[in-house]
């Protein structure tokens, strides 16, 4: 009588852990799908999100359950980055360097986990992270953009018939042509001889150069 009333018991609580876990599934579910949803809408919106968190246990089974676990992680990288542009210091640049390299380094993580299609998109989103950070790179503007289009290459070399990869390659290799056509061309001063100005406020120090190396 005894070892039935015991196998009873553990019966009970048995199926009472496996309600709770269904539960928190089931909450999981939903709190991961809005999420995503939510998420999704604002990265085609190009909105920075109000907040980025980590997910909690439900959230993150629930993700695990869609199979969307390594598509969202890819999303909460993004979202940070978008943030840290907005993380503006006057008169520097620094707060959007940092946030370019950790996305980068984030999503390069995230990369191996995903499928083809997910780790082309990945890798347009790292080309113009890239693209976007030659802009303030200085010296390193070049390697920038040389990075981006390898990006964009390594996008259609796992997913051929992503849009998105050709048109920023065939924009990015277009304007790296501009502007070796530019710097081929003779200036209107070319063979003149020097002519020396004085600046009435008298020479300046040059400035360092802000953003250089990302």
């Amino acid at each position: 009588m005894r070892a039935r009333a015991w196998q009873r018991v553990a019966a009970g609580v048995a199926l009472l852990m496996a309600a709770a876990v269904c539960v928190v599934a089931a909450r999981g579910v939903e709190i991961a799908a809005r999420g995503f949803a939510e998420t999704t809408a604002a990265w085609q919106r190009g909105v920075a999100p109000a907040e980025v968190t980590q997910p909690g246990v439900a959230m993150r089974l629930g993700e695990r359950l869609l199979g969307i676990a390594a598509r969202s992680d890819v999303q909460r990288a993004y979202g940070r980055y978008r943030l840290g542009l907005g993380d503006v210091i006057e008169g520097t640049v620094y707060p959007q360097t940092q946030a370019r390299f950790r996305a980068v380094e984030a999503l390069r993580a995230l990369r191996p986990s995903l499928a083809a299609e997910d780790r082309a998109r990945v890798d347009v989103a790292i080309g113009a992270i890239l693209a976007e950070g030659a802009k303030t790179a200085g010296s390193q503007r070049t390697v920038q953009l040389e990075r981006a289009a390898a990006s964009f290459r390594r996008a259609l070399d796992a997913d051929p018939g992503n849009h998105d990869a050709k048109v920023d390659l065939e924009i990015l290799l277009r304007s790296a042509k501009e502007r070796a056509g530019v710097r081929g061309r003779p200036s209107p001063s070319s063979g003149r001889p020097p002519q020396q100005q004085q600046d009435p406020k008298g020479p300046v120090a040059p400035t360092a150069n802000e953003g250089a190396g990302f």
